[in-house]
C-alpha cells in the first residue's frame, strides 16, 4: 500500500499582488459606466459618476446642471 498523497495547501498558493491601475484607465472606465447609465434613462447616477471621473483630477464643474457635465463627452 502506498500512502495517501495529500492535496496541495493554501501555502502553495502564491498570495495575489494589489493590482495598481492608472487613473486614466479609472477615469476612463467610470465615464464608460456613465455612459451606459446615460443610455439606460439613469440620467443622475451617469452624473455622478461624470462628477467622480472629474473629482479624480479636481476638475469638478462648477453650478452645472446634470446633463451639461455629460453633454461634453461624444457618444460612441
Amino acid at each position: 500500500m502506498t500512502p495517501m498523497s495529500t492535496p496541495a495547501t493554501n501555502s502553495a498558493i502564491p498570495a495575489a499582488q494589489p493590482v495598481i491601475v492608472s487613473p486614466l484607465v479609472l477615469a476612463d472606465r467610470l465615464l464608460g459606466l456613465a455612459q451606459d447609465a446615460d443610455q439606460a434613462g439613469l440620467r443622475r447616477p451617469a452624473a455622478d459618476l461624470v462628477r467622480l471621473a472629474f473629482a479624480m483630477y479636481d476638475e469638478v464643474p462648477q453650478q452645472r446642471c446634470f446633463t451639461c457635465a455629460w453633454d461634453a463627452y461624444p457618444s460612441a
